[in-house]
């Protein structure tokens, strides 16, 4: 396999970005062009990456704890941030409540931890940003059966995790559960909210799993895209769920308490997704994707898989085949300016 070649300026936009064990920066696809790059930009060679929906990307050097926002579509862009006080853990979604930059006063930028309800904050304020903060929130418990198998059922009591985050409006909007939606707000201290809403999901996933005859389950993503809340969901049926079946993609109905199943992104729109990390959208024609189409990476397959929302078709492509090594963490670079 040819090497892949050095990323030019800009950077190719969307990629995905492949990071792989003992290499110091991520390996590019550009999504559009299907071509490799070895991304070696110093801002990001031996730093860890958070990616925004917003484009941007924030960068924590472990070597001096400083942290900064970056911008790969001007990748000589970078917003300098106070240092992180502690050693984050890699999986964690990250997210900005609206455009940083020297007049983006109130501008939040929200580092949510997966596995623990601990989240991280920094704000704009006259120009500079206030040092990160943490929060450890309480949105509720739930009972997890600890055996489904045990001839004896025995439960244990968790917190709820917030699953995932999107901005819009200035608020943060997050799920922790299929019939609530949450909204967190900085007033300037942390104040949680949330709003029954109607399952979506059910209906379709449970036509999704009929294919099978076996069981599914469904991978979620919040995304904001003109001013409104999305939720696409991914479909999978198998036995440990390795079969990709259908996509989803619904918007949320606040008055109406609903998510609204759509079957049109809103003309020239694409959105994409991965596993672990977020959804996001892009003009679709202008940066070389299909309009009305959900882009989903699928780290168990190691493929990137295509769903029509309007006619339903899906398209599966092979996207590690021109990696030297199997990545164990593959994300989205989006535009700042989609």
């Amino acid at each position: 396999m040819a090497a892949p070649s050095s990323v030019s300026t800009p950077v190719p936009l969307p990629s995905i970005a492949f990071m792989a064990r003992g290499r110091p920066s991520p390996t590019l696809l550009d999504v559009a062009k299907g071509t490799y790059h070895a991304c070696d930009l110093d801002e990001v060679t031996n730093k860890r990456m958070w990616v925004t929906p917003q484009g941007w990307t924030l960068c924590l050097d472990p070597a001096t704890a400083s942290t900064f926002l970056w911008n790969p579509q001007a990748p000589a862009q970078r917003i300098d941030l106070p240092p992180l006080p502690s050693d984050l853990p890699p999986c964690a979604r990250c997210v900005l409540s609206g455009r940083p930059g020297a007049a983006a006063a109130g501008c939040v930028l929200l580092l949510v931890e997966a596995r623990s309800t601990t989240i991280w904050f920094c704000r704009a304020s006259g120009g500079a940003w206030s040092p990160w903060a943490s929060h450890c929130y309480d949105i509720g418990s739930q009972e997890c059966v600890d055996d489904p198998d045990a001839a004896v059922e025995s439960t244990t009591t968790e917190k709820l995790r917030i699953a995932d985050v999107a901005a819009c409006g200035g608020k943060f909007y997050f799920t922790a559960g299929p019939c609530e939606v949450g909204t967190l707000e900085f007033c300037p201290d942390p104040v949680f909210s949330s709003v029954a809403v109607v399952d979506p999901i059910t209906p379709q996933a449970a036509a999704a799993a009929a294919a099978t005859g076996e069981g599914y389950s469904a991978t979620k993503h919040l995304l904001e895209c003109g001013g409104e809340v999305y939720w696409v969901a991914v479909f999978r049926g198998g036995e440990r769920a390795e079969t990709v079946l259908d996509a989803g993609v619904y918007r949320l109905d606040v008055p109406g308490q609903a998510w609204r199943r759509v079957g049109d992104l809103g003309g020239d729109r694409a959105f994409l997704a991965c596993r672990s990390y977020f959804g996001a959208w892009c003009t679709a024609t202008r940066f070389g994707l299909r309009p009305n189409c959900v882009y989903w990476i699928n780290t168990d397959d190691g493929a990137l898989h295509v769903f029509n929302v309007e006619n339903g078709a899906q398209e599966v492509e092979d996207v590690l085949q021109g990696l030297d090594e199997p990545p164990f963490a593959a994300f989205f670079l989006v535009p700042t300016d989609a």
